[in-house]
């Protein structure tokens, strides 16, 4: 019975895959009649074209026999050349004519092998090699060859117009992604494709370079309120056009920043904050890694930068809480969604975090208690409904992961991404819904990284450098931190008791999981007085002091009346407006917040040779003495005895090669940085 079933199953495969084969048979002699009636038929006949002897190989489908009945008004040997030529070129074969019966209007035509074009020697070579690229990527067996048009500058492509014949075959927003992505691992430099479906048209036009260095531009004085203030867009880096990419969460209430150690997000991270403290949002930190966030815990309207663990858990229900109180003020009519200061908490190493979260939460667990840490519900809470109460989230994490990042409509409002460095194919999948977006970033240049624009569209960008307060020591950085200082500081500084473990019979018992969550969280004794302290959500009291600025250090912060713009402070070497440390970061401490200090060694494995087809995207090639980030390994579409590489150099410049099967090169692979 299994065995007939089998058959059975082959049988109905196979006559599916006949009538596929008859059916295109069909149509591929009513498009040759549409050819060949002005040249030979006179009018449209299908009974006039028959098309034998078939041949496929490769994708392409061809006749090896053609009989047509040419019009009474024609002898065969005028038509002959012309019906040649419209078959050699319709099919990329040699057809010669076998026979010719004038008195029955009947001509033979046979197929004699594969049609060989003879190039002009004049034929620039990159256009050459894009007009092979273009023909294997937009051709098909019943197709009209693609006709493209190449704009050179500088002997490089720079456009290419693409006018080719497989309309249906290419709607799919996938199936252009994927042949975006071949067409640029073809061609040196980064491309950009706008596809016409209407007309069977695509463009595609190189990207101009980024910039590897951008330090993060003035931040003016904040004008009215940190309300009046919500609607803007808060900025982390520029994309290729110059354009500032930015963070609005009036659209995309959540934020998710994701790349391995020495990639960026930390600094991404900073910049965002330093755009929202001057902008007056209330901002807690839960610095997981106890020290990326520490040297902003004494900016302006951060309120508390949290690096032990319950207090990182109980800033998780301060958010909840404050969310929970607002909606309370909407529902009894004592407030709008308008009314809120917004909020934000950020959550560094989340899964770092969670995987802690649920070891302590296994120490201290009690009888009665959940068998898992509800802390994380209270976050998938926020994503979910945080947006309303103006309450949001920065999440940083080293992989997007479904595990971590949950689903439903909390992964869908962490709907403002940016991933640092260069992704797989199942990272790319997770960030942006495409196999190939994101993969190609430089593994080289720090602070280059994937976002959406204001338009939508997935682009490359360069982050700001912003500064760590604790670590600046260079006058320019010490410029950049004066010209992003907020010029008000709004809200008071805060702390967490965190309950003690108590003794009894010289036994140690700690507090359970609801002490650790409703701990005190009081401002700290002598700080500053910006608002009512009764005031959960943060809302500016209207007996506010004069606007304050404190200095920027590791010390407790110290007070001083505001006389004039963060612009016109002046620094001195030993100002207590504006001071840093004098000594540097231990190693460990620097490790994230150095992302773009020269190439780190120790990301990089040994030295090795290898084949050109072995290269993996986001290893370094040696090239002329330099060292280069692989972006893009593939078969070379426009020679089939070789391999294609494209390469960025840490200045940003590009360059592509093509390489014999079999060569060897020099490379080095990137070391894991998972912890």
């Amino acid at each position: 019975m299994g065995a007939a079933m089998t058959l059975t199953g082959v049988s109905i495969a196979g006559t599916a895959w006949m009538h596929r084969r008859t059916v295109r048979k069909l149509e591929e002699r009513d498009r040759l009649v549409e050819i060949l009636a002005p040249v030979a038929l006179g009018f449209l006949d299908r009974r006039r074209v028959e098309l034998k002897k078939w041949t496929m190989s490769n994708g392409d489908f061809w006749p090896g026999k053609v009989v047509i009945k040419f019009h009474d008004d024609l002898l065969g040997e005028d038509c002959a050349t012309a019906v040649i030529d419209q078959l050699q070129q319709r099919y990329q074969r040699q057809y010669t004519v076998k026979k010719i019966t004038n008195h029955q209007r009947v001509m033979v035509l046979q197929e004699a092998g594969e049609l060989l074009i003879e190039e002009p020697e004049d034929v620039h070579p990159m256009i050459r090699r894009t007009s092979k690229v273009v023909k294997k990527l937009f051709s098909a067996g019943n197709a009209e060859p693609p006709i493209a048009t190449v704009e050179l500058e500088d002997d490089e492509p720079v456009k290419v117009e693409i006018q080719h014949d497989i309309g249906s075959a290419v709607t799919n927003r996938m199936v252009q992604n994927d042949k975006s992505f071949k067409f640029g691992a073809m061609l040196p430099g980064r491309w950009k494709a706008e596809w016409d479906s209407i007309y069977d048209r695509v463009t595609f036009t190189r990207r101009p370079a980024l910039p590897t260095f951008v330090p993060h531009p003035p931040i003016p004085p904040m004008e009215g309120t940190a309300i009046d203030n919500y609607k803007t867009p808060y900025r982390y880096g520029v994309d290729e056009t110059g354009e500032a990419v930015a963070w609005r969460p009036w659209l995309d209430p959540m934020m998710l920043i994701t790349g391995l150690t020495g990639r960026g997000k930390t600094v991404v991270a900073h910049s965002v904050l330093t755009e929202l403290a001057a902008r007056g949002w209330i901002i807690d930190v839960a610095d997981a890694k106890l020290v990326e966030f520490l040297g902003y815990k004494d900016w302006p309207n951060v309120r508390i930068v949290a690096p032990d663990l319950e207090q990182q858990v109980r800033l998780v229900y301060v958010a909840k809480d404050l969310m929970a109180e607002r909606y309370n003020a909407i529902k009894n009519g004592e407030a709008s969604e308008e009314d809120f200061v917004p909020y934000v908490l950020f959550l560094d190493e989340f899964a770092l975090f969670r995987e802690d979260v649920d070891d302590w939460y296994q120490d201290i667990k009690q009888k009665g208690d959940p068998s898992k840490a509800p802390m994380h519900r209270k976050v998938a809470a926020i994503l979910r409904a945080g947006r309303t109460a103006r309450v949001h989230i920065v999440l940083l994490t080293q992989r997007p992961d479904a595990e971590i990042l949950g689903s439903g409509e909390a992964r869908l409002n962490l709907s403002c991404r940016v991933s640092m460095g260069p992704l797989d194919m199942d990272g790319a999948r997770m960030m942006w819904k495409s196999p190939s977006l994101g993969t190609t970033v430089p593994s080289n240049i720090r602070g280059r990284g994937t976002t959406r624009n204001e338009a939508g569209e997935v682009v490359e960008f360069q982050a700001y450098w912003t500064p760590d307060p604790r670590r600046a020591k260079s006058d320019e950085d010490i410029a950049i931190l004066k010209s992003i200082y907020p010029a008000q500081e709004l809200h008071p500084k805060m702390m967490i008791k965190v309950p003690a473990p108590t003794y009894v019979d010289e036994s140690e018992l700690l507090p359970s999981y609801s002490e650790y969550i409703s701990a005190d969280f009081i401002p700290v004794p002598g700080g500053i007085q910006t608002q009512d302290e009764n005031s959960s959500d943060g809302d500016e009291s209207e007996e506010c002091e004069e606007p304050r600025i404190v200095e920027i250090s590791s010390r407790p912060a110290k007070v001083h009346p505001r006389s004039s713009a963060p612009s016109e402070t002046k620094v001195h070497s030993e100002s207590n407006v504006l001071t840093f440390p004098t000594s540097a970061a231990t190693e460990d401490e620097s490790e994230e917040a150095s992302d773009f200090d020269e190439q780190d060694e120790s990301k990089w494995g040994d030295i090795e040779t290898i084949g050109i087809e072995d290269t993996e995207v986001g290893s370094l090639m040696e090239l002329d003495g330099e060292w280069a980030a692989v972006t893009s390994s593939e078969e070379d579409l426009a020679d089939d005895e070789a391999w294609a590489v494209c390469l960025v150099f840490s200045d940003g410049t590009d360059t592509m090669l093509s390489m014999e099967l079999g060569s060897t090169v020099t490379v080095r692979q990137p070391v894991n940085q998972d912890n």
